[in-house]
């Protein structure tokens, strides 16, 4: 399955493994609890025209997410702290 970053201008794909610099980059989904996906919703929004009501699996690659809102766990994995919201937007015109 092909998953891409759904902020607009952003180039990040999963399609077969597809890999930067040496490693995948992590896409995340749309949280499930209200308020956090609102507040992801309006921080796309402002970037973008179209972001009202995102496909159920739509996805945002780490990229957009500064550091402060990612923890590390385990050896190399990374995830994103519990209120996380998207922030970095820097492909979009």
């Amino acid at each position: 399955m092909v998953a891409y970053c759904y902020v607009e201008g952003c180039k990040t794909t999963k399609y077969k493994n597809k890999i930067e610099n040496n490693k995948a980059l992590p896409m995340y989904g749309f949280p499930s609890n209200v308020m956090l996906r609102e507040k992801w919703i309006n921080a796309v929004l402002s970037n973008q025209i179209n972001a009202e009501n995102p496909p159920k699996y739509s996805r945002i690659c780490i990229k957009h997410f500064a550091d402060d809102q990612l923890e590390q766990f385990g050896f190399m994995g990374v995830r994103l702290k519990k209120n996380a919201v998207p922030t970095l937007f820097p492909n979009v015109k």
